[in-house]
């Protein structure tokens, strides 16, 4: 697909384990080893079916011992590469330095709170945010293009002025903001981190966006992201989100089978306006 108003992309969740504990992932994890093989061949069918970009998010791709052949490979097949890592197995050395720069195009990093106490709260591990925070400085001053992400629920609503303060000084290329979504597995955190849409969008009203000069900012409800984008796990199921109101995964296929890129275009409507030029390819920067 080439018309760069509507990209078409796709996630890949790696669904065996995470090393943290978020009690309101979407993430269904449990399922089988990762295949180097395997995996090679669900991001090539993504290419053969037109996709323009893929997403691997999780879990952590950098668990994966061989992630550096997959994306190198879906970066030299054409594809625009997103990675989002929760940082704890991207480790700070020469190797993924020059993995970054040369063959990703937009990494993702958590980011849920201006302290360590939000966000250690909001990602159920203690030390997590002076671990963003290092990995933050370590990719400053090289050309990563870096997205933040910002999930928000009840639990740290109250801190996102402050929170909006502390990204203006780190500069990302992109903070995207997110409403929490009792989809799938995270129905079961709703009670303690339900915040409706009125909720959410008045308190993203407190961040002062004259502070912002080189960053986008992306506010994305949950119901936005319905059905705007097919989810695959490593193993190359597909899913997508259930029509409104039931906030669950609906089982599509396998990537592999013949009719898959017909049930998608049913299935997933138009992308939304905010996200668009998240995937189109630019120069690489870290303000």
């Amino acid at each position: 697909m080439s018309n760069i108003e509507s990209p078409k992309r796709a996630i890949i969740n790696f669904t065996k384990k995470c090393a943290l504990s978020c009690e309101w992932c979407y993430v269904p994890f449990g399922s089988q080893s990762i295949s180097k093989e395997l995996l090679s061949s669900v991001v090539k069918r993504l290419r053969d079916l037109g996709f323009d970009s893929v997403t691997f998010g999780g879990g952590d791709p950098f668990q994966f011992k061989h992630l550096d052949f997959i994306i190198k490979e879906a970066k030299e097949i054409g594809l625009f590469v997103h990675v989002d890592t929760h940082a704890i197995t991207l480790l700070e050395n020469q190797k993924n330095a020059g993995l970054l720069e040369s063959y990703v195009d937009l990494l993702g990093l958590p980011l849920d709170g201006s302290t360590g106490e939000v966000h250690d709260r909001m990602r159920g591990s203690t030390g997590h945010y002076e671990l963003i925070m290092s990995r933050l400085n370590w990719l400053r001053d090289r050309s990563i293009s870096i997205k933040i992400n910002t999930i928000i629920s009840s639990i740290n609503v109250s801190d996102l002025k402050e929170l909006g303060k502390l990204m203006s000084s780190l500069s990302p290329n992109r903070w995207s903001i997110y409403q929490y979504w009792p989809v799938g597995p995270a129905r079961k955190a709703a009670s303690e981190n339900a915040l409706d849409v009125n909720q959410f969008r008045e308190n993203i009203s407190v961040i002062n966006l004259k502070e912002f000069n080189n960053t986008v900012i992306e506010v994305n409800t949950a119901e936005s992201r319905r059905k705007t984008y097919p989810i695959l796990n490593h193993l190359g199921e597909v899913y997508v989100h259930h029509e409104y109101p039931v906030d669950d995964f609906e089982f599509v296929g396998q990537i592999f089978d013949t009719n898959i890129s017909d049930k998608i275009s049913v299935l997933c409507g138009q992308e939304r306006r905010e996200v668009v030029a998240r995937y189109i390819a630019t120069d690489k920067r870290v303000n």
